[in-house]
């Protein structure tokens, strides 16, 4: 499923918020540590009553990345676990364009203070300085390979660098009229994203022994002499290193079921580097190291004792 997202600012009327084809709506809430949108409230109040999905954004200018932090908290408080938290990080307007601990620092300060890591946004020379935060928050990337006026989405063709999976898409400014995006989740993601304590379901634990890395062993075979544990739902995994080359898109999320929260749409050519599999309900299940985190997603269907798909192929 995905998502038909608008982000507006004061530029925009406030009626704008209520968009019908639009299932979601961003404002912009604050700029540096001096500047606070006139009418960013008036747009959220009216997105809430037309029961659209709501974030807000803080536009990155460069100074301090704790003080601006602290600004864009001070200001924002009450949409706190109801929106998402998104960082605009651009070049125009922004003393720190270039640095690459910046963002991390902003986004740390604001989990410090709230618990909740912000959404990434930016284009393509703006992932390649953030590489610090690909554990930690989704990506809304910017590119337009045209600038239609409509929810058309049309092929994407940018390099997300280091992020490698793109959560959200801003494929558009409608000839500076009016910025379209698309994300790639459910309302339940997105209510995750916004509120990551009340998620459906949570990251797997990590073993309470942390196992020792067996030699490569092919994905599909029984892996009998690998080291393997049971995770905290019963799954049993086994230890093996290796990349994953996607022949077609395949979610990424959190937990290794189909229920579990999304983080992200991956692309049909991403290569991902996982570190360990499981087989079970059906499906043959990669787990993807994410900082301090794991990620999983589906290789392919495993039925009868075997193989029955693969999503990719497989390298060392």
């Amino acid at each position: 499923m995905s998502l038909k997202v608008i982000d507006i600012s004061d530029y925009q009327t406030n009626q704008t918020a209520a968009m019908d084809s639009a299932d979601g709506v961003i404002v912009k809430a604050t700029q540096g540590t001096s500047f606070v949108a006139k009418t960013c409230d008036a747009k959220y109040q009216i997105a809430k009553k037309a029961g659209k999905l709501r974030g807000v954004y803080h536009y990155a200018a460069g100074g301090n990345p704790v003080s601006e932090a602290n600004y864009f908290y001070n200001n924002i408080k009450g949409y706190v676990r109801d929106a998402i938290l998104i960082l605009d990080w651009e070049k125009g307007q922004n003393a720190a364009w270039g640095n690459t601990q910046w963002c991390f620092q902003f986004a740390k300060r604001i989990h410090d203070l709230t618990g909740v890591w912000i959404m990434l946004y930016t284009g393509s020379d703006g992932v390649k300085q953030n590489a610090a935060l690909v554990p930690y928050s989704p990506l809304w990337f910017a590119g337009y390979p045209d600038l239609r006026a409509s929810w058309s989405v049309p092929k994407f063709i940018y390099n997300i660098g280091p992020f490698k999976v793109v959560t959200a898409w801003q494929f558009t400014d409608s000839e500076g009229q009016l910025d379209r995006s698309i994300f790639y989740l459910t309302p339940d993601q997105w209510h995750a994203i916004a509120n990551p304590s009340k998620a459906a379901a949570k990251p797997a634990s990590k073993p309470a022994a942390k196992p020792t890395i067996s030699k490569k062993e092919t994905v599909a075979k029984t892996a009998s002499v690998a080291k393997s544990w049971k995770d905290s739902v019963g799954d049993t995994w086994y230890a093996e290193k290796g990349h994953f080359k996607l022949t077609q898109n395949i979610n990424l999320r959190w937990g290794a079921k189909s229920s579990s929260t999304l983080i992200a749409l991956l692309n049909k050519g991403a290569v991902i580097e996982y570190d360990a599999y499981s087989i079970h309900d059906g499906y043959v299940w990669l787990r993807q190291p994410r900082g301090d985190k794991f990620g999983y997603l589906v290789s392919g269907e495993y039925s009868g004792g075997k193989r029955t798909s693969t999503w990719g192929t497989f390298s060392k």
